[in-house]
């Protein structure tokens, strides 16, 4: 809910995006840069490439294996 709230979605897109059944789109990856303290540059956007912008953002700050 508290990230919902910081980035101006709802809690059923986060949901989404937590179980992979939804991206994030362009315009709300601004706000969770920001939230998070991640640079544009450590997102991979190209269409086509894994891993998917939950494990992108995980492993950008330091949860993946």
């Amino acid at each position: 809910m508290q990230l919902a709230g910081a980035v101006g979605v709802t809690l059923h897109e986060v949901t989404d995006w937590e179980a992979g059944t939804a991206e994030p789109r362009i315009s709300r990856l601004r706000a969770l840069t920001e939230h998070f303290g991640v640079r544009d540059d450590q997102i991979d956007l190209r269409p086509g490439h894994s891993p998917s912008i939950t494990e992108r953002l995980t492993d950008a700050l330091g949860g993946g294996t």
